[in-house]
């Protein structure tokens, strides 16, 4: 946390209501590690619709305001379940990276034959490009990444 985030942190005990969560929102946003922490709470487990989205505007994640407005037709009473929210966030965030995985895997599978067969960059880059769907400048960062490395 930063000077003035430590200061704040400190105080946080005097607020008794929802301004606490986006305080501490505020002041931990830098730490992931106490942002898990915090997200598994009880008291983030229904939050009131205005202070969700708030937290999710100030903390300018566009992914979260999403998946508060998915719970928004299944809650009742204009409250949001922040636990719930960022347990979706997590499992769709592993599934991107997985899937991210996958693809640099085959990229360097693609790059490592291209050079063994001595291809040259042009046939590589269009191979990338035609396998994995990805634009000239991904497949120019594959091609950059994986062809500096030893075959």
């Amino acid at each position: 946390m930063g000077k003035y985030d430590d200061a704040m942190y400190r105080y946080l005990s005097v607020f008794h209501t929802e301004l606490r969560l986006l305080m501490e929102v505020l002041c931990l946003r830098q730490n992931k590690e106490e942002m898990d922490k915090l997200w598994n709470r009880e008291d983030f487990s229904h939050v009131h619709r205005e202070t969700a989205e708030t937290i999710a505007v100030m903390t300018d994640s566009t992914e979260l305001l999403e998946k508060l407005e998915q719970q928004k037709d299944d809650q009742e009473g204009g409250g949001y379940d922040m636990c719930l929210a960022m347990e979706e966030l997590r499992k769709d965030w592993i599934a991107r990276g997985e899937v991210y995985g996958k693809a640099e895997g085959k990229a360097e599978e693609i790059v490592a034959m291209g050079l063994e067969f001595d291809l040259s960059r042009n046939d590589i880059l269009n191979r990338l490009q035609n396998r994995l769907q990805v634009s000239e400048q991904r497949a120019g960062e594959y091609l950059e990444l994986f062809g500096s490395r030893p075959v």
